[in-house]
């Protein structure tokens, strides 16, 4: 659902496990993806990693990577450990819209 409110296509999301070699990723999307690995992995970013990214996105920009990163990590877990459903909310199509234009916007929901 998440992936979906963000704008990735169905391709994409079904791709998503083998994003190295998916044509439905391009090149920045990569290494975003190649970040949120090594970072799920708790290893530490390596300083090509941290420079590639640095040549498209501002500090700013990665350190909110880092922090959607480790938050996703997080709500992941918590879902993992107690098998939650998704609620009817989550998939509310209006709720979806209505967020991903405040994210586009810039504005908390």
């Amino acid at each position: 659902m998440l992936g979906r409110s963000i704008g990735l296509t169905q391709e994409q999301i079904l791709d998503l496990r083998s994003w190295r070699t998916s044509e439905a990723y391009d090149p920045v999307d990569r290494l975003v993806l190649e970040y949120v690995e090594e970072s799920k992995l708790r290893h530490v970013v390596p300083d090509d990693l941290y420079e590639r990214l640095a040549q498209h996105f501002s500090t700013r920009q990665i350190i909110d990577l880092c922090f959607a990163a480790g938050l996703a990590d997080t709500i992941n877990r918590f879902h993992a450990t107690f098998l939650t459903d998704v609620d009817a909310d989550t998939l509310s199509e209006e709720d979806v819209e209505e967020g991903t234009s405040l994210l586009r916007e810039g504005q908390p929901s």
